[in-house]
């Protein structure tokens, strides 16, 4: 019997309004077009032995993405850059109820725009990702711009499309170091202007370190191993753990993590209000 394909199912907060006025025509002039098509999301067998001798850490430090499921991407654009300050303060000019005297208390944990003055982000750093922002703001954000936030499968996709189907990191294979992307062992202590690192081989900037970059999808618990359950067994999909409402997924690595946090399957929780130094956000849009 011919295995099944086992079609992404949007993990996403359907239906969810975010008030933005003034949205801009939509431009697609710094993003890149990935084609769709079927990949492997997640870690198999092979790949937890390999990831667990090189980087000396335990199988269940990987729980969350492993086993692998074969998954179905569509078409998509994705920008080149993380959202920078620069954009950022462009949207809440158009909307200032998003500003950070406005925002409301429930759409941020008392942190966001942290560092900004107002209207104002620190001098110089024009073209440095924004951060100290919550999922609920980058969504508005977002939706302003005619975008929407990318699924975890098409960050995790388009990385392995640059690095290779069975690659650990954008790049490929080779060893993260400072000459390739904001980690830890970097020595900036802090996020980076955005594409200071070499663009992969898809034209994409700072996919790995940085910051981390909130997905639209909700945190499911153990979903990759309830997905491969489904798949084998044919169990209905009401089977899956619920959605947990306040996290969503989170992908990428950022400036203070470890290279274990920069390959292509790693993912994490985050607070839907959470703001933080380590974590931005980019867009994508559905290809026609």
């Amino acid at each position: 019997m011919k295995n099944k394909l086992l079609v992404l199912i949007v993990l996403a907060f359907a239906g969810l309004a975010f008030v933005v006025k003034n949205p801009v025509i939509p431009s697609y002039s710094n993003m890149v077009l990935v084609k769709g098509g079927v990949f492997k999301m997640g870690l198999d067998s092979g790949q937890l032995q390999m990831v667990t001798n090189r980087f000396n850490m335990p199988a269940s430090y990987f729980s969350q993405q492993y086993p692998a499921n074969r998954v179905t991407v569509h078409a998509f654009f994705i920008d080149k850059y993380e959202v920078t300050n620069a954009d950022y303060k462009k949207f809440i000019r158009a909307n200032p109820l998003w500003s950070k005297s406005n925002i409301a208390d429930s759409l941020h944990d008392g942190n966001y725009l942290k560092l900004w003055n107002g209207y104002k982000y620190p001098k110089g750093q024009d073209d440095y990702p924004v951060v100290y922002i919550s999922w609920y703001a980058a969504s508005a954000y977002a939706k302003w711009a005619g975008k929407r936030l990318p699924l975890q499968a098409e960050l995790e996709y388009a990385e392995k499309e640059a690095g290779g189907k069975s690659a650990l990191f954008p790049w490929g294979n080779a060893d993260a170091d400072k000459s390739k992307a904001n980690y830890m062992d970097s020595g900036i202590d802090g996020a980076a202007k955005v594409g200071s690192y070499p663009a992969d081989s898809m034209g994409l900037y700072d996919m790995a370190g940085n910051v981390s970059e909130f997905c639209a999808d909700k945190w499911r618990q153990d979903i990759y191993a309830q997905m491969a359950r489904y798949t084998k067994n044919y169990r209905p999909l009401n089977g899956m753990s619920p959605a947990i409402q306040n996290k969503v997924v989170i992908r990428g690595g950022s400036w203070k993590d470890a290279p274990v946090n920069l390959i292509t399957t790693y993912r994490e929780s985050f607070s839907v209000r959470g703001c933080s130094a380590s974590v931005g956000f980019r867009c994508a849009a559905t290809a026609p």
